[in-house]
């Protein structure tokens, strides 16, 4: 039967599998120095792509929002970014029509302050990383 140990080393967080021995000695260092945790039941182990979120503290483990927001914040760069391009192309389309050049301008600036404006306190999970989407983030497609 396979056993699990989840452990934290220099800040990164690893799950280690064995079977008939005893786990590395840098997994038992950091269960015995609180950083590691022996699991035994696979449905106890974390998601795999969920532990470059997780830190070990005293034999526990919990989601780190620091890496979390951190993580949130670049997705919304991204989407930012993408949405920006987009409204550079539209400009060209409109550029005949001041009224809509200024909306764009304003939504292209709504866009450029996403990463200060938004609430980021309820990004305690990875799965609130996908619910993150400001408005401006659907609405700028009206330009497009």
């Amino acid at each position: 039967m396979s056993k699990y140990v989840l452990y934290q080393h220099d800040g990164d967080v690893s799950l280690e599998v064995y079977l008939l021995e005893e786990p590395s000695e840098l997994a038992r260092s950091c269960i015995s120095g609180g950083f590691g945790i022996k699991i035994s039941n696979p449905k106890d182990c974390p998601n795999l792509n969920e532990l470059q979120f997780l830190k070990i503290t005293e034999g526990k483990y919990e989601y780190d929002t620091t890496k979390l927001q951190g993580a949130a914040i670049a997705i919304l760069r991204q989407k930012r970014d993408a949405a920006l391009e987009e409204l550079d192309k539209a400009i060209i389309r409109h550029i005949t029509n001041p009224d809509t050049l200024s909306r764009i301008e304003s939504t292209k600036q709504e866009l450029r302050d996403i990463p200060g404006a938004v609430d980021l306190s309820f990004v305690t999970h990875p799965v609130d990383i996908e619910h993150l989407s400001p408005p401006v983030l659907s609405t700028y497609k009206e330009f497009v």
